[in-house]
């Protein structure tokens, strides 16, 4: 949550940074319109913020997103979409029955775009559970 913070505020310098360019080419940089410019979108910036924030949402996403980043680091352990599906078949391999194993096969392959494996893999699961 902080970096988000952090990343606002970086946002924030740079408004007032490129706000500051001619201000300091003429060298006008501590003059009344620059202060009053920046401080104008000082406060713009903090009352749409504080106006527009769903705080609650935000935690959630970032929790959410958070969960998604470990289940992809697990399925990349696993040896990506190659390895998942070597899994499946060798636990089809030693029960050849589970209709489930065989529709998660065809989704897989399906993801990998293969579609004629998929297509054997629905094929099988609905002979085993029509």
């Amino acid at each position: 949550m902080y970096l988000l913070y952090g990343m606002q505020f970086l946002l924030l310098l740079c408004a007032v940074g490129l706000l500051a360019t001619p201000f300091v080419v003429n060298k006008n940089i501590l003059s009344k319109n620059f202060l009053l410019a920046s401080g104008f979108i000082l406060v713009f910036s903090f009352t749409i913020y504080q106006f527009t924030t769903d705080k609650t949402a935000l935690s959630y996403w970032l929790t959410q997103g958070k969960t998604h980043y470990q289940l992809q680091e697990q399925f990349n352990a696993l040896g990506g979409i190659d390895g998942v599906i070597a899994r499946v078949q060798a636990k089809l391999n030693a029960n050849p029955t589970d209709a489930k194993g065989w529709w998660i096969l065809a989704k897989l392959y399906a993801a990998k775009h293969d579609d004629a494996a998929a297509a054997a893999a629905v094929k099988k699961a609905r002979e085993l559970s029509p």
